[in-house]
């Protein structure tokens, strides 16, 4: 069985983009899909990491991909390769890897609804605590 998208075509450029079935999930239902990879990287990264954006992601991922790197991609000068989208999946999880795909399939829409909701409930409940400290 193949897979429904591959990182590194082994001399395949479209590394399989646009074969796969919806119900698998799908970059994309057109052929080249890959293309738009490092523009939906750059967006999440822009989303997710307002001010020095570059850096958060190199400390988010430990190190494993280079501010240098992200500031190429952000500017639009390189793509990331399989090793560095395995570290952000890595450290941003489902939403980074739903961001990659044109339809993610069902169950990955879903942690990435559910990861998404656990920040926003983290963040409510810091700002929770930091209002009733200010109001003592």
């Amino acid at each position: 069985m193949r897979p429904a998208f591959a990182l590194s075509g082994g001399g395949n450029s479209r590394c399989g983009a646009g074969r796969s079935s919806p119900a698998r999930g799908a970059l994309s239902p057109k052929a080249g899909a890959l293309s738009r990879i490092p523009e939906r990287c750059a967006g999440f990264i822009r989303r997710r990491h307002a001010a020095k954006p570059a850096e958060q992601v190199e400390a988010e991922t430990g190190g494993r991909v280079r501010a240098e790197q992200v500031r190429k991609w952000l500017a639009g000068g390189s793509a990331p390769g399989a090793g560095a989208l395995l570290a952000m999946i890595g450290a941003y999880g489902p939403e980074f890897l739903a961001t990659l795909m044109h339809s993610p399939p069902a169950w990955l829409d879903g942690a990435a609804r559910a990861g998404r909701l656990a920040a926003i409930e983290a963040d409510l409940a810091r700002l929770k605590a930091e209002i009733e400290e200010m109001q003592r």
